[in-house]
């Protein structure tokens, strides 16, 4: 096939002449040079990793966790590089806990005769030290099983000499092995294990300002700590806490108010009863209140469907480890890392702001925003893994629009890392994304049929575009595509896309940028960018309006590639000073027209 060619001129130039270019300057890894003469460094900045992580002297966090995992009942958190117990149990019978004279005693192997509460009398159940109490009571408990349900409806302090030793083992005639309920405002727990073959292993219903710290949350017959405001408002603080071995949901804040600092929620699985989820956070919004969440310095793995799950609710994560989320065991599927979704039934958007965290060895996708507002900042997002039921997907990040009313999403992704995804690194569809600052790497093809691979892929959802700016960000080492714009409007500034390589299956493709009007027209704005080594296209436009200027296309197929596509002409916008060529990018850009097939956008989306 003949290839025709027209060298792309900026406006009051002659016709045919070369536009200024000159070499690409010299930047020290892992910075990126652009055309204007800038070193940039996408991805998190030396001083970007949060409290608890490392950076990794290229361009992304890890976790400083133990090399091993902990055993169970031992815990730890980002910054903490040895396991330890919940609370070391200190001397003696009481321990650490902060006795006082009005302090009301339980020993359950106390059997010298009747009991009063005091040190020398202590009562030998928890149930009968709350019977005695009062409002602003201490109750230190000294090591022991307590097999009881223990319901408390006022505000005292109820103080274990620590989980190793001061055990309540529920009995599973009520809800919860430890109930909060109306009249416990202000209640505190510290210093337990809570097991037992209860529904629950902690309630809150309908109480505020509850503290609950270093507790053992350990295999109750259903969900670890669950909070409700089915009776009023609910509200709690969760400090140095391990849940393990939970079923259903780890931590269930319905809602309600929720603060977690320094907490492990790990090995949730699914109810026999109902195979499905297993999740660790569940954050939703109850038929009228939505939930409030704030999640700092945790760690939350080896659980099912979801590591964190939020729906229709506001979500805050500061310095949290998601890693090793598995799929349900049911039917094999999802196994996502973050979840952020509208509600099911009102649609009303959930708000996340994620900070200084890592998401890793997901399954199907790393972090999903559908239907929401999201904000990442220093998030690395890496080793996603394809579902395991049909071997599709393993997406880093999902922009898209809510399953069940069609809303957009709205997400800001700035100084992060996306990598060793497979399908799609950052895919946006019917939404609106801003990247910046954002390293997208090594993104494979599905395991599937060995298709894709793309790093990043924008486009209409249902016939509504995407909008999207990308810029001073890095994509390289993609399959089939590095940046896809399909049917939508996308300005690309300080943009560098670096080796993208054909399908694994067919060797096809291979196009650094495409902007392809399919679903609708599409525009781009390309500027001080730098495509290079594509297999097929540096840039491709196939029936879409494209403005470009300022820009290297070096050492790609074809550097610039244009066709009409469904009937609708290509056109570009020359905005001056872009280069071709190889190995120096040292000559006027040419359209070349080579009957070149434009890759497809994604319809099979999660």
């Amino acid at each position: 096939m003949a290839l025709m060619a027209a060298v792309l001129v900026a406006c009051g130039a002659e016709d045919g002449a070369a536009p200024p270019h000159g070499d690409l300057p010299q930047c020290e890894a892992p910075e990126v040079a652009l055309p204007d003469g800038s070193c940039i460094r996408p991805g998190v900045p030396p001083n970007g990793c949060g409290e608890g992580f490392v950076h990794d002297g290229d361009v992304g966090c890890e976790p400083l966790l133990p090399a091993e995992p902990c055993p169970e009942g031992w815990m730890a958190v980002p910054g903490e590089t040895e396991c330890h117990p919940v609370m070391e149990c200190g001397d003696g019978t009481w321990g650490d806990i902060p006795v006082d004279g009005t302090t009301i005693y339980v020993d359950a192997a106390y059997a010298s005769g009747s009991s009063d509460g005091s040190a020398a009398a202590p009562f030998t159940t928890i149930a009968a030290a709350l019977g005695a109490a009062s409002d602003g009571d201490l109750i230190a408990v000294a090591a022991g099983t307590y097999a009881e349900n223990v319901l408390v409806h006022q505000r005292v302090r109820l103080w274990g000499v620590c989980p190793e030793r001061a055990i309540i083992a529920g009995a599973g005639a009520t809800a919860a092995a430890l109930d909060f309920r109306t009249g416990a405002q202000g209640a505190e727990a510290h210093g337990f294990a809570i097991t037992g073959s209860n529904p629950v292993g902690v309630s809150i219903w309908g109480v505020e300002d509850v503290l609950l710290t270093h507790l053992w949350v350990h295999e109750p017959a259903g969900r670890g700590l669950n909070l409700q405001a089915t009776l009023g408002p609910t509200s709690v603080t969760v400090q140095h806490t391990l849940v393990e071995g939970s079923h259903d949901i780890g931590v269930f804040v319905y809602g309600s108010a929720a603060t977690l600092d320094g907490v492990v929620v790990r090995d949730t699985l699914p109810l026999q009863s109902d195979p499905p989820r297993g999740r660790g956070i569940s954050i939703q919004l109850d038929p009228d209140t939505s939930s409030t969440a704030t999640i700092t310095a945790s760690l939350v793995e080896r659980n099912h469907e979801f590591g964190i799950f939020v729906s229709g609710s506001t979500a805050t994560l500061d310095g949290v480890v998601v890693r090793d989320t598995f799929p349900q065991p049911s039917d094999l599927s999802v196994g996502r890392g973050i979840h952020v979704q509208g509600a099911i039934d009102t649609g009303a958007p959930s708000v996340a702001s994620i900070t200084a965290t890592v998401v890793e060895r997901s399954h199907d996708i790393g972090v999903v925003i559908q239907g929401s507002e999201a904000t990442l900042d220093a998030v690395v997002v890496r080793d996603t893994f394809p579902q395991q039921s049909d071997l599709r997907f393993g997406r880093g990040i999902d922009i898209e629009t809510s399953r069940y009313t069609g809303a957009p999403s709205t997400a800001t992704v700035t100084a992060s890392l996306v990598e060793r995804s497979h399908d799609i690194g950052i895919y946006a569809s019917g939404s609106e994304a801003t990247l910046e600052n954002v390293v997208v790497r090594d993104t494979f093809p599905r395991q599937s049929d060995l298709g894709l691979g793309r790093g990043i892929n924008i486009q209409t959802a249902t016939g509504t575009p995407s909008t999207a700016t990308i810029t001073t960000s890095l994509v390289e080492r993609s399959h089939d595509i590095g940046v896809l714009i399909s049917g939508s409007e996308v300005t690309l500034r300080g943009v560098a896309i670096r080796q993208t390589r054909g399908r694994a299956c067919d060797g096809l493709f291979g196009d650094g940028l495409v902007v392809v009007s399919e679903s609708g027209p599409a525009t781009a704005a390309i500027t001080n960018s730098l495509v290079q080594d594509s297999d097929r296209a540096g840039l491709g436009n196939f029936g879409a309006h494209v403005g470009l200027g300022a820009t290297v296309l070096t050492c790609n197929a074809f550097d610039l590639a244009s066709e009409t596509f469904l009937d609708q002409p290509f056109a570009f916008d020359d905005l001056g000073q872009n280069s071709c060529g190889c190995p120096e990018p040292s000559e006027a850009c040419k359209a070349i027209s080579a009957g070149l097939e434009p890759p497809g956008s994604i319809d099979d989306s999660p």
